[in-house]
């Protein structure tokens, strides 16, 4: 296992503007990573993003609207150059003794765009949100939110979805400059395309090996001599989980070929899937901030994951890729995980925040990962 160490250093410039209700910001962040794509390739390169936000916020209303933009690219890797648009408006109904009960209503359009050859993360997407602040007990609120989000992959349909979360939580305060939230959340994917139905019925034999020149094998009983993990032969190897006949009820590993190494991607990769259509979670936090002075805070976050459907969908194969989309390469809905952040924060002269901390993750897979 190759061990690197990681360097990565933000130098942000930013430019806001404001003229009545009008915001706007402008901001440029460079970096340089040891491991841009946090994989066993070590791929190192500079990175640069430009991120544009301009929107109407009313002073005296309750509604706003805005677009943001970014553009990222990677100085060893031209081709990953790719952009994001996003255009949100909200709503705030306020309640209550002195206003002090919401429901905030938000809608939210974006989509991403790539280059030629990484066409496959490209996904649009619409997000409805519903969150309650409720007063309960003295200062005690609930906080209670709802949200459905529709995402669309033209170039890889099966990983389509459409997500249901909810949440529940509240949030306490203490006379030592302690603050307390615990929250609880439920998540629902479900898929919008079968993944043997469309992808393998056209594609494979009776016996649910795919021909050779498709590009696509079922990890199994066939002999899989097309499209195997790193090129080689990709499928004698089954197990008693895998779907070996492409139409059983257990999982199926496939793989696609990607046309040639791509800045760190090999040229054949496998993807997950589960023949049934939807997946779920269950996930409880507790994040605890403590003021160490009037300029420094120390905040610490725990957070466990229940499967409680194991069926998520993602790259299994190759080089996994963060940089790219964690939906397509490392699904939160894919995996249970145990996780703990420490985060350390001061407040400089000129409004300058500096901020350092760590973080552990355990994760635990069903399969291969």
């Amino acid at each position: 296992m190759k061990r690197t160490i990681l360097f990565f250093a933000i130098l942000t410039l930013s430019a806001t503007t404001l003229q009545a209700q009008w915001l706007g910001t402008l901001s440029l962040d460079n970096g340089y990573d040891d491991n841009m794509f946090r994989n066993y390739s070590g791929s190192a390169s500079a990175s640069t993003d430009v991120n544009l936000m301009y929107g109407y916020f009313p002073e005296d209303e309750d509604w706003a609207v805005n677009y943001s933009g970014s553009l990222a690219t990677f100085s060893e890797f031209p081709e990953r150059l790719y952009a994001f648009q996003s255009i949100a408006a909200s709503y705030v109904i306020k309640y209550g003794d002195a206003d002090a009960n919401s429901l905030t209503i938000v809608g939210n359009g974006s989509m991403r765009l790539d280059r030629e050859d990484y066409v496959l993360y490209d996904y649009s997407q619409a997000l409805g949100t519903l969150s309650l602040r409720q007063k309960i007990v003295g200062d005690l609120p609930l906080l209670l939110s709802y949200h459905a989000r529709y995402r669309s992959y033209p170039n890889f349909g099966e990983l389509s979805y459409l997500e249901h979360f909810t949440s529940l939580g509240t949030m306490m305060f203490f006379e030592t400059r302690t603050s307390v939230r615990v929250q609880a959340e439920f998540g629902f994917k479900n898929y919008l395309t079968s993944a043997f139905s469309n992808t393998l019925a056209a594609s494979t034999s009776g016996d649910g090996v795919a021909p050779t020149h498709s590009g696509l094998t079922l990890d199994g009983d066939g002999n899989g001599d097309s499209g195997g993990r790193n090129g080689d032969s990709g499928g004698g190897n089954g197990n008693g989980d895998s779907g070996g006949n492409g139409s059983g009820s257990g999982t199926g590993r496939m793989g696609l070929n990607m046309g040639g190494q791509r800045g760190g991607m090999e040229s054949t990769v496998e993807y997950l899937m589960y023949e049934e259509p939807s997946t779920s979670q269950l996930r409880a936090w507790i994040n605890v901030g403590q003021s160490l002075s009037e300029t420094t805070g120390l905040s610490v976050r725990f957070l466990q994951r229940w499967n409680l459907t194991d069926r998520g969908r993602a790259f299994v194969g190759g080089a996994v890729d963060f940089i790219g989309e964690e939906e397509l390469f490392d699904d939160p809905y894919s995996y249970e995980s145990s996780e703990l952040s420490l985060t350390l924060t001061r407040i400089l002269d000129g409004g300058i925040r500096l901020r350092g901390g760590a973080f552990y993750i355990a994760k635990s897979y069903d399969y291969p990962a």
